[in-house]
């Protein structure tokens, strides 16, 4: 009969080798190393992990945003056009998303020549 540490001590030792062999940062060496042709480890293999679910996570809410047509709506537009309307101070602590632009306008003078 087995006992739970033997048990625990099987299913730990997989899951730490599913881990590495998730390693795709896993150095090749020019002989083997244990029969295999990287060296992969079990901080590797997490990194691998974590960084293919959250590539999965952002395909799949742009998948999701793209499906249910999810866009974002202007809620609120303030042009200011006119020196004196640019110098007042503007409170943007009540706003959640600012955008800014600026555009020149300069007048040309009709070059001769």
């Amino acid at each position: 009969m087995h006992s739970f540490k033997d048990f625990s001590g099987r299913k730990v030792g997989a899951f730490h080798e599913y881990v590495r062999s998730q390693d795709v940062f896993g150095q090749p060496v020019t002989l083997n190393f244990a029969g295999a042709s990287a060296i992969q480890s079990f901080p590797g293999g997490a990194l691998s992990i974590f960084i293919s679910a959250c590539w999965w996570m952002f395909a799949l809410l742009g998948f999701k945003q793209m499906v249910c047509y999810q866009g974002w709506t202007l809620s609120q537009q303030t042009v200011l056009q006119t020196p004196s309307e640019m110098s007042s101070p503007l409170h943007f602590r009540d706003f959640a998303n600012v955008s800014v632009a600026l555009q020149f306008k300069l007048k040309r003078q009709p070059q001769h020549l």
